[in-house]
């Protein structure tokens, strides 16, 4: 577990002293419709559900109490004592409790491992009890795939199911407390889910189960900032007539994207992180832009910018990097993006029914270059978006995003947005 935390932390430490902005969110949520608490900067933790505790009415006055009858049966469980590594919030600091099994119909989160693993994983242990009645048995493990298949694959040799390192005894078999731990290892696919079982082949009768998922990971990118250039990133470019910098409105749209998605998936009862490139007026190269994504292992990175070139032209669009410019998903990238800029213009046509869509246009920047994110032709995890949001030097646009409805304008596009990327990865196969 500490080795776990510590690479992380050493993942992170270049980036941030570099000044890239790191805001994830790292949390357990139940399954089903429960709304969440919007982002706030920090780590959120579902609460546990509470203890069930049976209420046992006192007999009428003619109704003597029955003595008590034993059933073994009725003394034989299964308890999921703890779970590793824990969890780790915004602040790089592991999230307490987060060692506790949650029992359906709350969620487990697995643990993406560090670039360039391609594994999400838990270690799990269980205990049976009677204790004298299940020590060194044999027990059976099992995980089901929500839909019969998990999406993606797991390297050669990686079972899914299998005996920590360093573990005394298989993972199959418990010791002379009861107890053993299993491995559960998934490919890194943001909600690939399933549920982990466990019983005793004594007794086929005792059993228990556990609800798993590898939780969605994305990375909002507000485009330019700060008051100087860095390679690969300018620190403003557009100014809208009334004088807001495209820095600003970035910045503004990637904060309130990522409430909206985190938001999103909350509500499902689905776990996300949520990253910022940056959260306050600085820049950040492209580099170290794309190197974010790479070490927080991004289902999703969506970089935010606004345009500007005659004052008439408008219009929201793709920035694509081709296949000649280094692009080795070039597919799963545009479907990422098209499905982005169909919510934007729907969403500003709401309000202007001049918005439009327009083709991409291609142009290799740095923040895509896919050896920063980690993309090879053989395993491509993060699927990129760069969007130029609308042209906002043109009057009109610049009355639909800073004028008197500007909060409605972006509360009801940063939803769609963020409704896209969660289509994306629901449905991406992997």
């Amino acid at each position: 577990m500490i080795s776990m935390i510590n690479l992380l932390r050493k993942a992170l430490v270049p980036l941030l002293a570099a000044g890239v902005i790191v805001a994830t969110i790292s949390c357990q949520v139940p399954i089903g419709p429960r709304p969440m608490p919007p982002y706030q900067g920090g780590p959120v933790v579902q609460p546990r559900p509470p203890h069930q505790i049976p209420v046992s009415l006192p007999p009428g006055p003619t109704q003597p109490i029955p003595p008590p009858q034993p059933n073994p049966q009725q003394t034989a469980q299964v308890q999921f004592l703890s779970m590793v590594p824990l969890l780790i919030g915004a602040d790089g600091i592991t999230v307490r409790g987060s060692d506790r099994p949650l029992m359906p119909p709350y969620v487990n989160s697995l643990i993406k491992m560090p670039f360039p693993s391609r594994v999400a994983y838990r270690d799990v242990r269980v205990q049976f009890q009677p204790v004298q009645a299940f020590r060194n048995t044999p027990v059976r493990w099992q995980f089901k795939a929500l839909g019969g298949k998990l999406r993606g694959s797991l390297p050669g040799g990686t079972p899914i199911l299998s005996t920590p390192p360093g573990s005394r005894i298989p993972f199959n078999r418990l010791d002379a407390n009861a107890t053993t731990l299993v491995r559960i290892s998934l490919p890194p696919i943001g909600l690939n889910r399933g549920q982990l079982s466990v019983t005793s082949i004594a007794d086929s009768r005792v059993g228990s189960a556990l609800e798993m998922v590898v939780p969605a990971v994305v990375v909002i990118d507000p485009g330019h900032g700060g008051s100087s250039n860095l390679a690969g990133s300018s620190f403003n470019n557009a100014r809208s007539p009334s004088g807001v910098l495209e820095k600003t409105l970035a910045l503004d749209y990637g904060r309130n994207l990522a409430q909206a998605v985190s938001q999103t998936f909350y509500s499902r009862g689905l776990p996300v992180q949520v990253a910022l490139t940056r959260d306050r007026d600085i820049n950040v190269t492209g580099r170290n832009r794309a190197t974010l994504a790479k070490n927080l292992r991004a289902d999703t990175f969506v970089t935010v910018h606004f345009n500007g070139f005659n004052g008439q032209a408008r219009g929201t669009l793709q920035v694509q990097r081709n296949a000649a410019g280094g692009n080795v998903n070039l597919a799963e990238d545009n479907r990422l993006a098209n499905r982005i800029v169909d919510s934007v213009v729907g969403a500003f046509k709401r309000f202007d029914p001049g918005a439009k869509k327009r083709n991409p246009v291609v142009l290799s920047t740095s923040v895509s270059n896919d050896k920063s994110l980690g993309n090879s032709a053989g395993h491509h995890p993060i699927r990129h978006a760069y969007l130029e949001m609308e042209f906002i030097d043109n009057p009109a646009v610049d009355h639909l995003l800073n004028g008197p409805y500007k909060h409605q304008v972006r509360s009801t596009t940063v939803v769609a947005m963020a409704q896209a990327i969660y289509d994306d990865i629901v449905n991406h196969r992997g």
